[in-house]
């Protein structure tokens, strides 16, 4: 059921505006991930599970939700340059 929104097409605009946004990455996620691309760039794919291998070699002490970040944010970034 809908609220009591007086315009219905405005109620459907903030939902999908909701249901489309993405993450947002901390600074110290995008240091430790540009860290890990200028040490290792050759090693960095676009696959997630071996950018992981590669981020547990650098990052061995940190977090595993932290390393999971970074090695997405990595596989991200090399699709992304990989695009152009």
């Amino acid at each position: 059921m809908l609220p009591p929104f007086a315009d219905r097409n405005l109620f459907k605009l903030l939902v999908s505006c909701i249901a489309s946004m993405g993450r947002i990455k901390t600074q110290l996620i995008k240091r430790l991930t540009m860290d890990v691309i200028k040490d290792s760039k050759e090693r960095c794919t676009t696959q997630f599970e071996d950018n992981k291998k590669v981020v547990a070699e650098l990052l061995g002490d940190a977090s595993k939700k932290m390393r999971n970040s970074v090695a997405g944010y990595v596989t991200r970034l090399m699709k992304v340059k990989e695009e152009y």
